[in-house]
């Protein structure tokens, strides 16, 4: 057994406690710090209970003091159980036998009544023997997946295997690179538990590991593109390496890079020679390393084949340029108007279509019906150039053509708009003359509307007439067209406030008289 004491800082109230029991036995035995026991002392049998209550007392408070200190005692379990965790991962296999070594050594030490238990794992965990007084040994048998190492499921499923009443300890053999998982998470809840923890390093002495982690390409790509590709390669040591791209079973590229420690990135740029599904494929062969399994990774690309286009001339053969330009990226079919086939099943293959300025006259109506049909159902693009025979000239008005095609084969009037006429009539009686709006007078806000009221006229348009009024009504500007603008907007500046007020029907009955 032994005692446990959570917190100290109440022990200090034992000072005070023992000063107060001291005062008290002088008191009771009436006797003091420089003197013998006076004549008048307590009777002996109340001085005999007055002491029992002191102690009595001095108990108590002592018994709340520990109480207070969260005294407890604990009682060790005799019998000791230990699970030795060894890492099966990939990056510790050449010393698999050492672990193996290392356990049975442990084992043949151990006592009578001494537990113990055997884990292995890689990315998963698996018990290689119970925790017993009778375990034995005899190398590891679990298969385990190698490509991972997880310490933290490792350390939380060994904890689980622990009996009760058992002292308990776990000795974990590893080099410690973990891939997945985070041990450091899970050992502080493992000790809370009173689990004892030792690692025994099984690190590998220069030990050097280079891994393709990944390749990224485009999803999709065509033919005779150039597609970029990113290749993740992890070294723990600083190294050159030769890098082989494959397309297929094909070499497209042999290239020495240099590694630094930690993720590296190469950056590839490859022409697509093939169609259909690309299989891409690396390979790695570094300076330094010790598994070979992890050294290419292979992905692959969705490639379209070059597109067919069907480019359609008549005897002018206009079609020249675009089928220079399209050659590079397509192939390229060219026939004459007359020699179109006509079954659908003869222009499904294709891809798109090119009218080159070959009139509606020159070819088939049954080839215009399916060319429609494929188009509409089967997403095949038409492209139509224009030129003397095509278009309007080329007779595709009314046709079914022309409603394949997203123009109008007729040249529209332009839109017409109407005449406007515009009357203003302006107050200009002395009430107008006030300065409510930072100065500037209501008038100078109405001849400022008025003045840009006439920005929008055009020259067809007509100004019936600016109208100012007070008791009186004054033509300003009378009716006419909008031909001379800034002399009608000098004109309606020249208005300025004076007279008296009219009732507002004088100046509406004047305007329509106009």
């Amino acid at each position: 057994m032994s005692l446990s004491v959570d917190n100290l800082l109440p022990l200090l109230l034992l000072l005070p406690i023992t000063t107060g029991l001291i005062i008290g036995y002088f008191r009771l035995t009436g006797k003091s710090l420089s003197s013998r026991r006076d004549k008048n002392t307590v009777p002996p049998g109340k001085y005999r209970r007055q002491k029992v209550f002191m102690i009595l007392r001095a108990l108590a408070l002592i018994l709340i003091v520990l109480a207070m200190c969260s005294v407890s005692l604990i009682r060790h379990a005799k019998d000791v159980a230990t699970i030795f965790v060894a890492d099966m991962s990939s990056s510790t296999i050449t010393e698999h036998e050492r672990m193996a070594t290392f356990i049975e050594e442990a084992i043949s030490y151990r006592d009578e009544k001494d537990m113990v238990g055997i884990v292995a794992f890689g990315y998963d965990s698996q018990v290689e023997s119970k925790v017993s007084s009778t375990t034995l040994f005899d190398g590891f048998t679990t298969v385990i997946n190698p490509q991972f190492s997880d310490l933290q499921k490792a350390l939380i499923q060994s904890g689980a295997l622990f009996p009760k009443d058992v002292r308990k300890r776990i000795v974990m053999l590893t080099d410690g690179r973990e891939n997945i998982g985070d041990i450091a998470r899970q050992i502080g809840s493992t000790l809370d538990n009173d689990v004892a923890i030792d690692f025994y390093d099984m690190s590998v002495a220069d030990f050097g590991e280079v891994q393709v982690e990944a390749i990224e390409l485009p999803k999709q790509g065509e033919k005779n593109q150039i597609i970029e590709m990113t290749v993740e390669i992890q070294s723990n040591v600083s190294q050159s390496a030769i890098l082989y791209v494959y397309a297929g079973n094909n070499l497209r590229q042999e290239l020495t890079i240099d590694l630094d420690v930690g993720d590296n990135y190469i950056v590839l740029t490859d022409t697509i020679v093939e169609g259909g599904l690309v299989p891409y494929r690396v390979e790695l062969i570094p300076e330094k390393d010790t598994f070979k399994q992890n050294n290419q990774q292979s992905t692959f690309i969705m490639v379209s084949d070059m597109p067919r286009i069907l480019v359609i001339e008549d005897d002018d053969k206009q079609g020249q340029n675009i089928i220079n330009m399209m050659s590079t990226y397509a192939h390229v079919e060219v026939k004459h108007a007359k020699e179109l086939p006509q079954e659908i099943s003869g222009l499904i293959e294709y891809d798109a279509f090119v009218l080159a300025d070959v009139a509606y006259a020159d070819l088939d109506e049954t080839f215009i019906e399916n060319l429609d049909e494929i188009i509409r159902h089967q997403g095949k693009g038409l492209l139509c150039i224009g030129g003397d025979n095509s278009y309007g000239l080329g007779g595709y008005k009314d046709t079914l053509l022309e409603t394949m095609l997203p123009v109008d084969m007729d040249v529209k009037s332009k839109e017409e708009k109407p005449n406007l006429g515009l009357v203003l009539v302006i107050d200009k009686s002395g009430s107008m003359s006030g300065g409510q709006y930072g100065g500037v007078t209501k008038l100078e806000l109405a001849k400022e509307a008025a003045i840009r009221s006439t920005e929008i006229l055009e020259e067809k348009d007509q100004l019936g007439g600016v109208i100012a009024f007070d008791d009186r009504t004054k033509w300003v500007i009378e009716t006419s067209l909008v031909e001379d603008r800034d002399g009608m907007q000098d004109m309606i500046a020249t208005i300025v406030p004076g007279g008296g007020g009219r009732p507002y029907y004088l100046p509406y009955q004047r305007r329509w008289m106009i």
